[in-house]
């Protein structure tokens, strides 16, 4: 399997203690770049970049406290977080690092367990910072919003979703994905005219949108289909999403102008992780034989894929 291979500084005059994080890191798949000078290291952020810092006290060059704050000043543009390390318990100590600019602070020696959580949770801060600036610059210029929905477009949720599922592969964290798509659709195109059929994929997308939580990303995946991607996302709740977007479409008829129509959709959902899903295009393959399977139940149908051979299709109203 692919996995992220964030880049860490390691910045500590302290060799016992250098060496030890960067084997315990390099070791859990981070690739380290270790210095025991300051200046070294500001060069080296300058030219090469980081995905986090770790800083230590004092250098033979240069305070600590000093590195972090001209770190921080450096990348104002973008969120690199620096994690400080001492080597006493001293809350001066703490206040002094995080008024520097330090993102967190450990007292050392340190259990590894500890040193991973600070770390990890500090690379997905980076990583969801990174996403909005680049979600807030690409929706301006258009490039990644479909615009009929105002929803994701589908090269977007593709790239997202490939992301999601890295990042739930490295953390040991649910993924789910849900494919939607509206009911009957080529009779409502044979019925109605094409300012009708926009309103209902506009309609139907908002409907969706509102049932979802703020990390969920939503996106149109065809002309009468939609794609959720749920990070942190087990079964139960796949299905608990599939039911609140599936009630709220059907929930009160469509109307636009003189003309109106009842409509309903139809969803089918994976999760990793599972045994056969290995890769994010495979959880999207089984999404879809899902939505396969719970056509052939009816309309405003859910299936879920449990694993190869195995669907869970709910009880719901059924309308033939």
């Amino acid at each position: 399997m692919n996995k992220v291979t964030e880049s860490i500084i390691i910045a500590d005059s302290d060799a016992v203690r250098r060496n030890h994080l960067s084997e315990m890191l390099v070791s859990n798949g981070f690739h380290v770049h270790i210095s025991p000078r300051a200046g070294e290291v500001l060069e080296y952020f300058v030219q090469n970049g980081a995905d986090t810092i770790i800083i230590g006290e004092d250098f033979p060059d240069m305070n600590g406290l000093e590195l972090c704050r001209m770190i921080k000043d450096f990348k104002k543009d973008d969120f690199v977080p620096v994690l400080f390390i001492s080597g006493e318990k001293d809350l001066n100590r703490r206040l002094k690092a995080l008024n520097s600019g330090a993102d967190a602070h450990v007292s050392m020696p340190a259990d590894d367990t500890i040193m991973l959580a600070h770390i990890n949770a500090m690379l997905r801060i980076r990583v969801m910072f990174r996403d909005l600036m680049i979600s807030g610059r690409d929706r301006e210029a258009g490039k990644i919003s479909d615009q009929l929905t105002g929803l994701y477009n589908r090269d977007y949720v593709l790239q997202r979703l490939g992301e999601e599922f890295k990042r739930a592969e490295r953390y040991n964290e649910p993924l789910g994905c849900i494919l939607i798509e509206i009911d009957d659709f080529e009779e409502i195109v044979s019925r109605f005219d094409n300012d009708f059929i926009d309103y209902v994929i506009h309609e139907t997308a908002r409907r969706i949108e509102a049932t979802l939580r703020e990390t969920d990303i939503a996106a149109r995946h065809g002309q009468e289909e939609f794609m959720l991607v749920l990070p942190n996302t087990h079964f139960s709740g796949a299905l608990s999403v599939s039911k609140r977007a599936l009630s709220r479409i059907s929930s009160s008829r469509f109307r636009h102008g003189r003309q109106a129509s009842a409509i309903t959709a139809t969803a089918g959902a994976s999760v990793f992780p599972v045994k056969d899903i290995r890769t994010g295009d495979e959880l999207i393959d089984f999404a879809e034989r899902a939505l396969s399977q719970a056509r052939v139940t009816g309309r405003n149908q859910i299936c879920l894929f449990q694993q190869a051979g195995h669907f869970y299709i709910p009880e719901q109203e059924r309308i033939e």
